[in-house]
Parts: structure tokens; C-alpha cells; sequence
């Protein structure tokens, strides 16, 4: 109901924003009209108000069909920003449509780009101010989502510290089954009426699928969020699809989008990104190289052997670190803070130098990775390259990050970077390569600079 009544305000709001536009477009045009462009034919008032009464109920349709009032109080700011710019700029384009059909009306072409440019501010004005009166409202107790979790693993206690430490995103533990194979229905039923649950998060991967399948239904009979976390093997199912030959349905395999156009795309944006940054930094990249030089003996560059899709080659770094220090990593091996996986991890580590230390918390060490982007070897967002002895101790289920090019960033690096397990590295780079488009490297990209400018996940 919550849900409900938040997307009715912001329909009304939206309504009266268009209005807005549509008024401010006519009034810049031909009243303020600041660059002095020739009027043409202009539009009498009265007909363009009378005009609004088509154009405006067809944005609103266009932004219900593209999701803009989807039910969904947990969606990330950017996924609203997305979601309006696609919404704004196809109805933008049915606008002009419109306006060919009706040749009668002299439409301004110069008034449709006035409107594209305010209604993208204004619309996205508002959802970040509403975003953020949501998230304000939710702390106390507005549209909060009263949650039953079942079972107690690290995914659980980490969503339940999550839930904790960021209230604003309108979720609470209101109840922790830690056995759900114990769990009986009727006691589920009570729990729902006496809690007030809205959602289930089903954590016990022991459970039967049966009794599984009878919670999700009663889930489902009380009109609660059912969802469940997943088995990496769980994940990779939505990389299939139900197809068709003859009259016989097979279960098949579904390509990453990175295979065939999205593959040569992203190879063409990363060469013209890469050379770019390459020439902009280079003035940077001599000063970078003097420091190193003036504070400790060695290379510039550190070259270290990585393993990728293919093949082996040998990764770009600025070095950080003092001369042989593979050979020191030997004798700390029993300090590495990474007790489960096949990471290596300690804070403060000897090996590193003083400006070796800037670096990394800067990132500004991964910056020659760039020619490794040049040659084609990584990608500017991808998996993380890791060492051939630690492929070497890869299960069957993590070879699913050698399928792409590894890259400078990626999913992992502006999701916890190294505080995250490396079982839940390969569900990011899992879910990465599954649903991979240039707007999620774009958007992984702009994170990327968040997480470099507040020093998080520095190793």
C-alpha cells in the first residue's frame, strides 16, 4: 500500500512537472526566446494548451510501459535516472511523431529540444529529492519492510548487518528462523500474523525443495515479497532459456551478451577510452615515475604473469612494492587475513613502500593497466586478473570468470573490493557476464571514481 501510495504521488507530481515543461518550452521559444532564433510559424497559446491534453496522458503512458512507476521502494538511484532518461527521450520522440502526423500544428523543432533538456532536469530533479524524502521517511518506521529471515549462514548475518546499519533502505529483521528445515508451516503462518511480515528471505540452502516450493506458496497466499538467496549454481540459471525445436523443448545455454557485437563494442570503446586516458595522463604518468624512482631502488613498473580468457599475460602496475617481493610474499603467507578462498590479503604489509602505500590507497598504481587495455589483453570493467597459482585453485564453478576478458574494475571492486569472500567475487562477475551493456560499464565506471575518491577496498 506504501508502494502504491508513493507511486500515485509521484504520477500527480509528474503530471503537474509536464505541465510545467511544456509551458516553460512555449515561454522560452517564443516569449524569452534568449538566442534570438526566427519564430516561423508560431503556435497560438490556446492550440498548444489544447495540444497538451494528448501529449501529456502519452508521456505518462510511455513512462508506465518503460517501469518509471514500478512498484519497487528498494530501486537504486541510478536505475530511476536510467529508467527517466529512456522514458523522457522516447516520448520525446512520439511527441515529434505526433507532431508529423498533425501537420496542421507548426510545432517548434527548437521547442522539442527545450523540452527533452527540461524535462531530463526536472524529472531527475525529483527523483533524487524524492529518493532521499523516502529514505528520511523510512527511519521512522514509513514504508518500512518488516522481514522474516530463515537460516543462519554468513549471507544472512551480513544481510541482517546491512539491515542494521542502513535503515534507510526501509528494511528490519523483525524475526531469524536459524533451522529452517525444523520449520513447520502453521508455526510460518503465526510467525506472519504475529510479526506483520511484508517479505521472506529464505537463506537455508538445506531446505527441501518441496517444503521450499510450500513456503513460497504460502508466501504467496499472504501476498508477501518471497525472495531467496542464491547458490552460485542458482545464479547461473538465469543463464538459460526454454527453446523450441519442433514440438520438443530443450533447456539451453544462454549466451553472455559479450559474445559476437556486444564482444567487438566493447573491444572498440575500450581501445578509444584507453588511448584517450593514455594521452591526457601521460604528463601525470613522468611525475608518477620520478617519485618512485627518488623513493625507492627498482623498476618504474612492476610486471606480474595474470591469467586470462585464452591465456596468460603480463599485467601493468606502477610499483608499490620493494624489489623481490614475490619472494617475501612466501614467508607471510601465514599472516594472510583471507582464511577462506584463494586470495591473498594482509593490512599493512612490510613489502609495501612509503609512496607504494599512496598508491594503492589512490589506486593510481592500476593506471599503466591502461596499456594493457591498449593491447587488448584486459578490459576497462571486468573480472579481476588473478595470479596462475591462484586459478590453479579454482572449483569448477569459478572458472566462469575466465569467459571474458578480465578488466581494471568491475563489480566486485565497487561492491566491497577486498572485504568481499571470493565465493561472492565470482556472483558479481557471475551476474557481470550474464547481463553485461555498456550502461553497466558506465555505471560501474562512475563508481569506480566514488570508491577511488573515498579510499574504500584499497589493498
Amino acid at each position: 500500500r506504501i508502494e502504491l501510495f508513493y507511486s500515485f504521488i509521484t504520477l500527480i507530481v509528474d503530471i503537474f512537472i509536464l505541465l510545467g515543461i511544456f509551458l516553460s518550452s512555449y515561454y522560452f521559444r517564443y516569449s524569452f526566446n534568449p538566442f534570438t532564433f526566427p519564430y516561423g510559424v508560431k503556435i497560438d497559446l490556446k492550440e498548444y494548451l489544447s495540444l497538451l491534453f494528448l501529449l501529456i496522458p502519452v508521456w505518462i503512458a510511455i513512462f508506465f510501459s518503460l517501469g518509471v512507476y514500478r512498484l519497487e521502494g528498494t530501486r537504486k538511484i541510478f536505475s530511476e535516472l536510467s529508467s527517466i532518461f529512456w522514458a523522457v527521450t522516447f516520448s520525446v520522440v512520439m511527441t515529434t511523431t505526433i507532431m508529423f502526423i498533425l501537420r496542421d500544428i507548426g510545432f517548434s523543432r527548437l521547442m522539442l529540444i527545450y523540452i527533452w533538456i527540461l524535462a531530463l532536469l526536472a524529472f531527475s530533479l525529483f527523483r533524487i529529492l524524492f529518493f532521499y524524502l523516502r529514505r528520511y521517511l523510512v527511519r521512522f518506521g514509513w514504508g518500512v519492510k518488516r522481514v522474516l529471515i530463515i537460516g543462519q549462514n554468513e549471507a544472512t548475518e551480513s544481510l541482517k548487518q546491512f539491515f542494521a546499519q542502513n535503515p534507510g533502505y526501509g528494511y528490519r529483521a523483525a524475526y531469524q528462523i536459524k533451522n529452517g528445515r525444523d520449520l513447520k508451516l502453521t508455526e510460518l503462518n503465526q510467525l506472519i500474523k504475529n510479526y506483520r511480515l511484508n517479505q521472506i528471505i529464505q537463506g537455508e540452502s538445506s531446505i527441501d525443495p518441496e517444503k521450499n516450493l510450500k513456503i513460497m506458496r504460502l508466501a504467496q497466499e499472504k501476498q508477501l515479497i518471497f525472495s531467496q538467496i542464491p547458490t552460485l549454481y542458482e545464479l547461473r540459471k538465469g543463464a538459460f532459456k526454454i527453446e523450441t525445436i519442433g514440438e520438443v523443448p530443450l533447456l539451453c545455454f544462454r549466451r553472455t551478451p559479450l559474445d559476437g557485437w556486444g564482444r567487438i563494442i566493447k573491444r572498440v570503446v575500450d581501445f578509444i577510452l584507453a588511448l584517450l586516458a593514455l594521452i591526457i595522463l601521460l604528463p601525470f604518468f613522468l611525475i608518477i615515475a620520478l617519485i618512485i624512482k627518488l623513493d625507492s631502488a627498482g623498476s618504474v613498473f612492476f610486471r606480474q604473469k595474470r591469467v586470462a580468457k585464452g591465456g596468460y599475460f603480463y599485467l601493468f602496475k606502477f610499483r608499490s612494492m620493494v624489489d623481490e617481493a614475490e619472494k617475501l610474499k612466501k614467508k607471510l603467507m601465514h599472516k594472510n587475513e583471507r582464511k577462506e578462498g584463494i586470495l591473498f590479503k594482509i593490512k599493512n604489509d612490510p613489502r609495501v613502500t612509503r609512496v607504494g602505500r599512496v598508491l594503492r590507497q589512490t589506486r593510481i598504481d592500476e593506471l599503466p593497466q591502461l596499456i594493457n587495455v591498449l593491447k587488448g589483453e584486459i578490459s576497462l570493467v571486468g573480472p579481476r586478473p588473478h595470479l596462475p597459482s591462484e586459478v590453479k585453485r579454482y572449483k569448477k564453478r569459478h572458472r566462469i570468470v575466465l569467459l571474458i576478458k578480465p578488466g581494471i574494475t568491475g563489480m566486485a571492486q565497487v561492491s566491497g573490493a577486498s572485504d568481499l569472500s571470493f565465493e561472492d567475487e565470482v556472483k558479481l562477475d557471475a551476474y557481470y557476464i550474464e547481463n553485461w551493456s555498456l550502461f553497466l560499464d558506465f555505471i560501474i565506471l562512475i563508481k569506480t571514481i566514488g570508491v577511488v575518491l573515498r579510499g574504500q577496498g584499497a589493498v
